[in-house]
């Protein structure tokens, strides 16, 4: 299953590579007053958002159908929390106050690096998202060590977990959003079994929306 997910996404995304790039003449190619025209303009930032959608879905679908092989790897914490937030903040097209911390002593460390950048990229995105056109989103990340592992925290400004969605909400393909592909906490889930961490779902205290727990085995090195 996964190696035909993963030819029918390739055969996906190059055809979205390729009508990227049409864009980008086309858009070079037009006269500055087409380009000027409201209704151009619109239609143009449309078919770019539409893209991109299309292909974070590919994306997201291959990664889930991906078997998760757990690589344990010595990475530099920060750094891999600074891309993370970057990639997010890419895809989301959002401007948004975001803050991480990392505890004190936690600069390197060693676990699945690549798995928690999926995870954090994954579970960013889906804050940035859940909060309304009309607000800027406020998105906190925390990672610190409990002792037996590492714990990363994430909340935002959003409406939270509906009570009813909270049992289907790492369930493939279900979602809340009016555009959402319904894998990222999917594939978070699938990445924190297979690495034996755990995922938890609840409600932000202090930012009233979705408060999200990853714990993952991890060592400070």
């Amino acid at each position: 299953m996964a190696g035909w997910v993963a030819a029918i996404a390739d055969n996906v995304q190059n055809p979205i590579a390729g009508i990227g790039a049409a864009l980008d003449v086309l858009e070079r190619h037009l006269p500055a007053a087409a380009l000027d025209d409201p209704v151009a303009r619109e239609a143009l930032a449309k078919i770019r958002t539409r893209l991109g959608t299309l292909s974070a879905y590919v994306t997201e679908l291959a990664s889930f159908a991906d078997p998760a092989a757990p690589t344990a790897m010595r990475f530099e914490l920060q750094s891999a929390l600074i891309a993370a937030i970057g990639a997010a903040r890419e895809h989301a097209q959002r401007g948004a106050h975001i803050t991480f911390d990392v505890e004190p002593g936690l600069g390197a460390v060693h676990a699945d690096g690549p798995a928690l950048q999926t995870m954090v990229k994954a579970l960013l995105i889906n804050a940035l998202e859940a909060v309304a056109p009309d607000r800027e989103p406020v998105v906190r990340l925390a990672v610190s060590h409990d002792g037996q592992g590492l714990a990363v925290v994430i909340e935002d400004n959003g409406p939270g977990f509906a009570p009813e969605a909270l049992d289907r909400a790492f369930e493939a393909f279900f979602t809340t959003k009016e555009a959402g592909t319904g894998l990222g906490l999917a594939v978070v889930k699938k990445h924190a079994t297979a690495a034996g961490g755990t995922v938890e779902l609840s409600r932000s205290p202090a930012l009233g929306g979705a408060l999200v727990i990853l714990r993952l085995p991890g060592v400070p090195t």
